[in-house]
């Protein structure tokens, strides 16, 4: 079995991110994912701003091969009675 020096887990945005950087810096990694991606995944979100680090990582075109879905904002309560919106 081979050793690794870093095990992620979850190969959201997050975990895929982290693990490209670290294999890119010559690390051994480990990323486990349980999904295969095969489905969309409901309440998952990019904010628009994230475009400039996808490009430089160099997964941009691979993103909008996705088609991703546009959002418009994200409403939410946190604690609250009433709802708040972040566009």
């Amino acid at each position: 079995m081979k050793d690794y020096a870093t095990l992620i887990v979850g190969g959201g945005p997050a975990g895929a991110v982290l693990a490209h950087g670290l294999a890119s810096a010559k690390q051994s990694v480990l990323l486990l994912e349980r999904s295969n991606f095969d489905q969309p995944r409901g309440g998952e979100t990019l904010a628009a701003h994230i475009q400039p680090e996808l490009q430089q990582l160099g997964w941009w075109e691979d993103f909008l091969a996705l088609r991703p879905k546009a959002g418009h904002g994200i409403e939410s309560t946190w604690n609250k009675s009433t709802a708040s919106f972040r566009s």
